[in-house]
């Protein structure tokens, strides 16, 4: 399984495992809310503040560690699991020694058995840290999500029976321990690895050398994260805090489903991609943007609907956290941005980078909490939210200096998911306006989040439509196991091959793909011109896309070669056409050749020697001379070569024509080949997606020839409407995820509008200063 599979297949897996997880925890918390009061929730966020601070000490960093190493010997296995199980003893001794003394100084004796109870986590926590890395290393989601569903739904059944039985906070200990347990047992059953009693020094410095730093960022972010609780709990008593907790709590728990299930991923895979550069950048900015995509709405949307989710969710007994939960959703947001920073400062083994952003963001955050606590917890929210945005573009400039990233690039892909968090907030704001004392509050909760939700998905059906396309994709590939599927697609029910592949010769290195429509006048001459190749070991696969001329008997002659395979198909379009033909090729390469255009003899030769000495190559042209029967008049394509010229070039202009291209064939596997929702534009529209994560070439040499005529297709629809839309959004795509300055929206929004309706008025003003100054261009 290539990266970009494994990183879907892991993507869903981790998308299961945290949504799965979460929403049973919020399940759980809102009966448990109905329950128990609001000074149980404060008591057991005391005392989880002392847990969870024995846990990162625990851990000591290793796990990271283990997932980051690029060697790994079972030796560091072995020591990480011994040393892991040591201080998971040692911190529950400690923890108890301790509990007298924090109830004392919190002036709240329930807390030290609560605490007494707890410390028996970090015990069995320590024999589950170092199999859960194994995992994250080898990117095993799948085994990691059964873990957690079965531990989170067990913890949860303990609680609220206990609840039940009027335990009171006891219930939320009883939880607690028993998801903690069962964790361990889970996890045991689905690793493979088991320790043996081998204890290395050696080892140990090797993984507390990154371990240390990442222990050290995590105890800062710890202090950064629960300051806030320690202080609101010693000045503001356990109410205040079980208000501030439960207000929190959706923000922590979305942070977990939207960052989450990404970062979970990210990590490992950029820890595996630290020597590409380039690669990493790529997979940096997509992981991010999608994550966007989602993420930004959701945070602002709970800001909105603050006052409708507290009641429904906990009960009318909190609204006191109404106005904390507004003001706090927007810190999932940054915290969005910061954790994939991390991940990268992290994998490119800069762990201490890591630590002194966290380390400033501590000392700054820490000494504005002393400052204004007993102003209260809307203060405490609001100040934690704006230093955090202060603070945040530190953590970006160390990320532009560890890979190849640009600024501008990096923040043109938030436009998408702000502009739709925008549009859907004002919706959900517009509707609450309409619906308000109408209906009850249930009610218009669910209208008001369905609502926001439509107008979200029309925003990016107007403005990104790619984005919905891709995400269907994405889905079906991982609920179906992708992993072996591509290569067997099927071609659709209406298209029949006149030869059974499984009944042709070995598979060749390189296939030749034509679709043809009713193109009997020059049919012959462009698969003679294949046919006639220096390069002899290919394939022809082509396309009849339901022609009623002479096609088929030309193919039916043509067929006497036996590298010629023709599929027959009743009339489903181009692009579906062209996704058949490639899928039903078996080379290694994919070459494109039109059925109305024609190749030079050395073409598929310089196009595949170039491949051998470039093999990370996604895609490769040629220049091409370009003749119109109309006039008898030929001119040439630019000649355009390096990668950044074409990169910087594809914002204006197609550069490549369809019948120069070679490409491999996994690239086009991985795009999933040409997009059917597109009938004109569909080669530059795969063109962009291709040249988005891959070098682009273009050999120097003339080895094509297009022709243009009076009946060609694109010739007639070139002022059609959906030309020019199709041409906007490719270009708002490449536009959008490159360096381009603001000034090339001219070319990606006017110029196709112009010579629409230049075309529209039949050149009515083709003279004109506007026109004559796109031509210059």
């Amino acid at each position: 399984m290539n990266i970009r599979k494994q990183a879907t297949n892991s993507l869903f897996w981790s998308f299961l495992g945290k949504w799965g997880s979460q929403v049973f925890s919020l399940i759980i918390v809102a009966i448990l809310s109905r329950l128990l009061l609001p000074e149980d929730f404060g008591l057991i966020a005391l005392a989880t503040v002392f847990t969870l601070l024995a846990q990162i000490l625990t851990d000591q960093g290793f796990g990271d560690a283990i997932v980051q190493r690029s060697e790994l010997e079972t030796a560091h296995l072995n020591t990480a699991f011994w040393v892991n199980v040591s201080f998971g003893i040692a911190m529950a001794l400690m923890i108890i020694s301790a509990s007298g003394l924090i109830a004392t100084f919190y002036q709240e004796p329930r807390l030290a058995p609560v605490l007494h109870w707890l410390s028996l986590g970090f015990a069995i926590g320590g024999f589950s840290s170092t199999q859960l890395a194994t995992l994250r290393r080898r990117l095993a989601f799948k085994e990691m999500t059964i873990r957690s569903l079965i531990a989170v739904v067990s913890g949860g059944i303990a609680g609220i029976i206990a609840a039940l039985m009027g335990y009171g906070v006891w219930s939320l200990v009883a939880q607690i321990l028993v998801k903690t347990s069962v964790d361990v047992i889970v996890l045991w059953q689905v690793s493979e690895w088991r320790p043996t009693f081998n204890f290395s020094r050696r080892h140990f410095w090797e993984l507390f050398q990154f371990g240390g730093n990442s222990t050290g960022t995590k105890l800062l972010e710890f202090a950064n994260s629960h300051t806030d609780k320690l202080l609101i709990g010693y000045y503001l008593g356990p109410v205040e805090l079980g208000y501030y907790t439960i207000a929190y709590k959706l923000v922590p728990m979305m942070i977990r489903l939207l960052i989450g299930v990404t970062n979970a991923v990210a990590f490992p895979m950029f820890s595996r991609l630290q020597n590409s550069p380039k690669q990493m950048t790529s997979a940096f900015n997509s992981i991010t943007y999608w994550t966007c995509l989602i993420a930004i709405p959701a945070f602002l949307s709970i800001s909105v609907l603050a006052p409708e989710i507290v009641p429904v969710m906990f009960g009318p007994n909190w609204d006191p956290s109404i106005p904390v939960m507004e003001i706090l959703a927007f810190i999932g947001i940054l915290k969005l941005v910061l954790t994939f920073n991390s991940s990268i400062i992290r994998s490119m083994g800069k762990p201490a980078w890591d630590l002194g952003i966290t380390f400033i963001y501590s000392i700054v955050t820490v000494s504005a909490f002393f400052m204004v606590v007993e102003r209260g917890i809307i203060v405490i929210a609001t100040v934690y939210v704006l230093l955090s945005y202060l603070i945040a573009p530190l953590s970006l400039y160390l990320v532009k200096k560890l890979i190849q990233m640009d600024i501008t690039s990096y923040l043109k892909q938030f436009l998408i998911p702000v502009g739709g968090a925008v549009f859907m907030n004002m919706a959900i704001l517009i509707f609450k306006y309409l619906l308000a004392d109408y209906l009850p509050l249930e009610a218009r909760l669910i209208i008001l989040i369905v609502a926001g939700f439509l107008s979200y998905l029309l925003f990016l059906k107007i403005f990104a439509p790619s984005v919905l396309s891709e995400v269907n994709l994405m889905a079906r590939k991982s609920i179906s196991g992708f992993r072996n599927k591509t290569a067997k697609t099927p071609s659709p029910v209406n298209a029949t091959p006149a030869k059974k592949i499984s009944q042709l010769s070995a598979p060749r290195p390189v296939s030749v793909i034509m679709t043809v429509f009713n193109g009997e006048e020059y049919l012959s001459q462009a698969i003679d011109s294949i046919l006639n190749q220096s390069f002899k070991n290919f394939e022809f696969i082509i396309v009849d896309d339901g022609s009623s001329d002479k096609t088929p008997e030309i193919l039916r002659k043509a067929m006497t070669d036996d590298r010629i395979h023709v599929i027959t198909c009743n009339r489903i379009g181009r692009a579906a056409a062209l996704n058949v033909a490639w899928r039903n090729a078996r080379g290694k390469y994919i070459a494109n050749i039109d059925a109305d255009d024609l190749a030079e003899p050395e073409r598929l030769e310089k196009q595949f020697d170039y491949f051998q000495k470039n093999p990370s190559l996604g895609m490769l042209g040629t220049r091409c001379k370009v003749l119109d029967e109309s006039t008898g008049k030929s001119t040439l394509t630019r000649p355009l070569f390096n990668n950044q010229e074409l990169h910087e070039i594809m914002v204006r202009i197609n550069p490549f024509i369809h019948s120069s291209v070679m490409m491999p064939r996994v690239i086009l596997e991985e795009m999933n080949g040409y997009n059917e929702t597109f009938t004109v534009g569909i080669d530059y529209e795969l063109w962009v997606r291709i040249a988005d994560k891959y070098d682009i070439a273009s050999l120097k040499d003339i080895l094509t020839i297009r022709r243009l005529d009076g009946s060609n297709f694109f010739l007639h629809k070139i002022s059609s409407w959906e030309r020019c839309k199709n041409k906007i959004k490719t270009r708002w795509y490449v536009w959008r995820r490159s360096s381009h300055s603001f000034k090339e929206l001219y070319y990606v929004i006017f110029q196709p509008i112009a010579k629409y309706i230049n075309a529209q008025s039949r050149g009515r003003f083709t003279n004109s200063k506007l026109i004559q100054f796109m031509r210059a261009k």
